[in-house]
């Protein structure tokens, strides 16, 4: 077993992670499985240029963008042949319901309304709809090339819904120190016991994460998973599955990865 440590909320720390698996002497020969878990509450400064888009908060870079750059970096990697033929590489994200209602207004999307809202659940929809919208448009973009490089391997991508599953991402949440930022909190320690009835441990949340990996037969790669069930993903006015949509996300997100490298 071999650790690395890396910032997700940095483009340019997932860079050099990434350079680090790539070349030299601790340099992997391949890659068979990326999980790409790291998730944040908390809208601290992010490691990218604002310019146009002010809502580019630590949330979203953690929770997509971050995964966004390692996933490019590392795919050629994970697209080796395998000696043997035999392995099935796949990258799996976890995802979350909350995709379900967010639209995209770092896109402008949806059209001839501009999104106003900032807090938690807006912000923190939004950042797992565009880590599912990206896992579907490269499942697309990677079985084009993969139809020009006969030898490689097929690479599965699967976004994963675990369940409201009790980890520590809801105490890394920063409250507003304001009376209403306070009676939320209280209700928080009220409604306590009502939260571990509800949720699951960590351990049955890591199920349909097992299983998108494990399962060829039913994630064969592009599906979004919700609790172990293959659903169809959704987002504000079915944005998921828009292809304009999804390379209008690309082109955003490989533009601000090359900024914030060259900061």
């Amino acid at each position: 077993l071999e650790l690395r440590l890396v910032d997700a909320g940095s483009i340019r720390s997932i860079e050099a992670f990434c350079d680090g698996l790539l070349r030299g002497p601790r340099a992997l020969a391949r890659l068979d499985f990326l999980l790409l878990n790291a998730g944040v509450a908390t809208d601290a400064p992010a490691d990218v240029p604002e310019g146009k888009m002010p809502a580019l908060c630590r949330r979203f870079v953690v929770n997509y963008l971050g995964h966004f750059h390692m996933t490019e970096k590392l795919l050629d990697l994970m697209m080796r042949p395998c000696q043997n033929g035999a392995c099935s590489p796949c990258i799996v994200a976890t995802s979350s319901g909350a995709h379900r209602g967010a639209g995209l207004p770092i896109l402008g999307r949806p059209r001839g309304r501009e999104e106003k809202k900032t807090g938690f659940i807006s912000s923190y929809g939004q950042s797992k709809l565009a880590q599912i919208m990206h896992s579907i448009s490269l499942q697309r973009i990677v079985d084009a090339k993969l139809r020009t490089r006969r030898s490689a391997r097929r690479v599965r991508f699967a976004s994963v819904t675990p369940g409201f599953s009790r980890t520590r991402m809801t105490n890394m949440y920063r409250w507003d120190a304001t009376p209403i930022g306070a009676l939320r909190l209280a209700g928080v320690g009220l409604l306590g016991p009502l939260y571990w009835y509800l949720s699951r441990s960590a351990r049955t949340g890591a199920g349909p994460i097992v299983m998108a990996l494990d399962d060829e037969e039913t994630v064969r790669g592009g599906e979004y998973v919700d609790n172990c069930y293959v659903t169809p993903a959704e987002g504000e006015n079915g944005i998921a599955n828009d292809v304009q949509a999804q390379k209008e996300l690309r082109e955003f997100s490989l533009e601000n990865c090359k900024k914030a490298l060259m900061k």
